[in-house]
């Protein structure tokens, strides 16, 4: 395998995708030295041109427990790639969502971590997919205020998550929205989310076995929540934490099919914050 990759990389030198799976191959055969070579070598290779390599070397820095290492590679990302203006996102999204984790869970720093989680979803506005990347990072901005006791607005963003999921949400969304409840001592909220989300656990489960043609759909769910345009700025939380009014669809509110009454207006009431 590494002759392939070594004549790869000679054929087509200046391609960073080929280091970074060559680094990516290293790790998996745990040549910690090797993969941290080729990293670089991507790196540099991608320049401004792409923010990936950069995120899966700090990502890697991270797991071998060299975070300040990661925090530099991450800077060095995000300052080289930002400058170039030719496409909309670049992996930046993605980066921004990796270092906000980092900043969150390794260093505690919490006012760091919220403005590179905005970032990162305000960077999936109008690209490919943004839809669902913006719900990985909602789900996981979620967790965050979560943890910093914010129960409110963690329930806005699992809405705001199930939403832009497109298929009725994750299970660890709607394991969470159950936890948000329970701690807002809504227990018959909390009971509703958890049958959701092992519901989904069971199709997800299923799905690893069979083909999903012989499944229903995830989004036949009894908790579905469907709109046209959930908000017009979902990344703009600054305006939740603030308590503003701004628009939820043409009608200021979720439209819910085959939900419960309570989850309804749990949703209803989070359009409207």
């Amino acid at each position: 395998t590494n002759n392939v990759f070594s004549r790869a990389v000679s054929t087509f030198p200046e391609n960073w995708r080929i280091d970074l799976k060559w680094a990516q191959m290293m790790v998996a055969y745990k040549k910690e030295l090797k993969a941290d070579i080729m990293f670089r070598q991507s790196c540099e290779k991608a320049g401004h041109l792409h923010a990936d390599p950069y995120r899966v070397y700090a990502e890697f820095a991270i797991r071998t427990h060299r975070i300040h290492r990661a925090r530099r590679i991450f800077l060095r990302g995000a300052q080289h790639v930002v400058d170039s203006s030719d496409d909309p996102d670049r992996g930046l999204s993605s980066l921004f969502h990796s270092w906000a984790l980092c900043e969150w869970k390794q260093f505690k720093n919490f006012d760091r971590s919220r403005k590179l989680f905005e970032n990162s979803l305000r960077l999936t506005e109008n690209i490919e997919h943004g839809a669902l990347k913006r719900a990985l990072f909602l789900t996981s901005f979620a967790h965050f205020e979560f943890s910093r006791g914010n129960y409110r607005v963690a329930q806005h963003c699992v809405c705001l998550a199930i939403h832009d999921h497109g298929s009725g949400g994750s299970a660890d969304c709607w394991k969470l929205w159950s936890n948000i409840a329970t701690k807002l001592d809504d227990k018959a909220l909390a009971a509703q989310c958890t049958e959701q989300a092992n519901l989904i656990g069971i199709v997800d489960c299923a799905d690893n076995l069979t083909s999903s043609a012989d499944l229903p759909h995830k989004t036949n769910s009894k908790y579905v929540v469907t709109t046209n345009e959930l908000v017009n700025a979902p990344w703009n939380l600054k305006m939740i934490m603030k308590r503003r009014s701004y628009s939820c669809g043409e009608k200021g509110d979720y439209k819910i099919q085959r939900q419960q009454p309570m989850v309804q207006e749990v949703c209803k009431n989070e359009a409207s914050r």
